[in-house]
This record gives C-alpha cells, sequence and structure tokens, in this order.
C-alpha cells in the first residue's frame, strides 16, 4: 500500500511528512459499508476525512490524479501513474511492509477438491509476489 498524490496537490497543499499530518489533508477514502476504511501505517491506523468516498479503487487513482487529494491504494494500482509522473508517493517510511489476504471458505470434512487446487496455488503465487 502506498500513500500518493499529484504533484499539482503536493505544490498547493504541502507534502506530508508523518502520518499525524494527514488530518491537515484531503485524503480520499475507500468506502465500505461501515464507512471509510482507515489508513494502516506502522505507526497505526488513521481515520482519514476529504472530499471523496468511493468503493472503486480506479476512481479512487483517477480522482488523485485529478489533483482532488491523497489517496491510498495498493502499489499495483497506481505504478504506471507513478512511473509516469502523474501521482508522487509520499509517506514511504511509513508503509507497512505487507497487507494480510485472506480466503473465506466454509469449513467443513468435505472441502471440495477444485477449492483446495485455488487456495494451494492462491498461496504459491502470493508467496512468490512476497519474494
Amino acid at each position: 500500500m502506498v500513500a500518493c498524490a499529484a504533484p499539482g496537490y503536493l505544490k498547493r497543499r504541502g507534502t506530508p511528512r508523518h502520518p499525524e499530518e494527514l488530518s491537515q489533508h484531503d485524503c480520499l477514502g475507500f468506502l465500505r459499508e461501515s464507512g471509510p476504511v482507515p489508513w494502516r501505517l506502522r505507526t497505526g491506523e488513521y481515520e482519514v476525512k476529504g472530499p471523496f468516498l468511493v468503493n472503486q479503487g480506479a476512481a479512487l487513482r483517477d480522482a488523485a490524479v485529478a489533483g482532488l487529494g491523497l489517496c491510498w491504494l495498493f502499489d499495483f494500482m497506481v505504478s504506471a501513474e507513478v512511473s509516469a509522473g502523474t501521482l508522487v508517493t509520499v509517506l514511504d517510511e511509513f508503509a507497512c511492509d505487507e497487507r494480510p489476504i485472506h480466503a473465506l471458505y466454509l469449513e467443513n470434512r468435505h472441502l471440495l477438491p477444485k477449492v483446495r487446487v485455488f487456495l494451494d496455488f492462491a498461496a504459491a503465487l502470493l508467496s512468490k509476489l512476497r519474494g
């Protein structure tokens, strides 16, 4: 996960140097049924507020590119924009190294073989991505 913003936004509002400064910024939030998802960094979880809440990552990224504020997304979702310079990462030293991924299924004595095969495949693939 990375925090990033458009260079124009950072020029207007400044670049946050510590997560405590997030309260002074427009933070674009991911919305779940229960409300905005807090940003989880090494120093804790931060409830953020801003002008835009959405439940779709691409829309969040596009809003950040448009200069509406800071976003918090998976690095692969913003890698092209960061490479192109339309987004700049911030607070990199506070980013968590990992974020858990869970597979939920009904536990019973007769796990379908196709479910077991998928879980094994996903675990092997994700462990390769971790390095």
